[in-house]
């Protein structure tokens, strides 16, 4: 069968009920598929590749070695890939943790009070974690301190900087909608936003 779906512009896939409700062994295959579209479709042009719960690819040795061939062809094509994770111990331990710390230069950190905390050495804790990413004893003490859901801490090869993200109602709307209510309105009303900037 020939796969005629376009990502000219931009494609998201949601994967959450797939990935709850299929066999290990077909989710490998499809997010193979999935993946070797999105690197074929490659021309220069910059883009964006984002992955959220990315432990559970990086937890399946095939799903993690295609992160591992997007991670060493994207920065070359004009493009940036996100893994979003709150395992970090998934991602770190996973089969490509090597190459990840290597090759992701840009870390964005959530603030955390228990930032500072260790582990013992089989159960990590975070301040371990940061550790293992980069993150030096003054930069844990400001994820510890930054403000949740407003502030976060991007550390960039030696350049670090605290931003703050305190949207405003409609950047929120137009962002921060991700509820099953909210995305079942948006498709039901594919011109939403259009009132929210009028």
């Amino acid at each position: 069968e020939t796969d005629t779906r376009t990502t000219d512009v931009s494609a998201v896939f949601d994967c959450e009920k797939f990935l709850t409700n299929a066999p290990k062994e077909i989710i490998s295959a499809v997010f193979s598929q999935l993946n070797s579209k999105f690197l074929r479709g490659l021309d220069g042009r910059p883009f964006g590749m984002y992955i959220d719960e990315a432990h559970v690819y990086l937890g399946d040795k095939f799903r993690a070695k295609d992160i591992a061939l997007a991670l060493r062809v994207v920065r070359s094509k004009h493009g940036h890939l996100v893994l979003a994770t709150q395992a970090p111990d998934d991602a770190l331990d996973s089969d490509v943790g090597t190459l990840l710390r290597e090759a992701c230069k840009t870390k964005i950190a959530l603030p955390n009070p228990d930032a500072d905390k260790s582990g013992p050495p089989n159960r990590p804790g975070a301040r371990d974690y940061l550790h293992m990413l980069g993150f030096t004893d003054d930069d844990i003490e400001v994820i510890k301190r930054a403000t949740p859901k407003q502030e976060y801490y991007i550390k960039s090869g030696s350049n670090r900087r605290l931003v703050n993200f305190n949207f405003g109602p409609v950047t929120k709307a137009l962002v921060c909608a991700t509820s099953e209510a909210d995305v079942a309105r948006a498709r039901a009303n594919p011109d939403w936003y259009k009132e929210l900037i009028a």
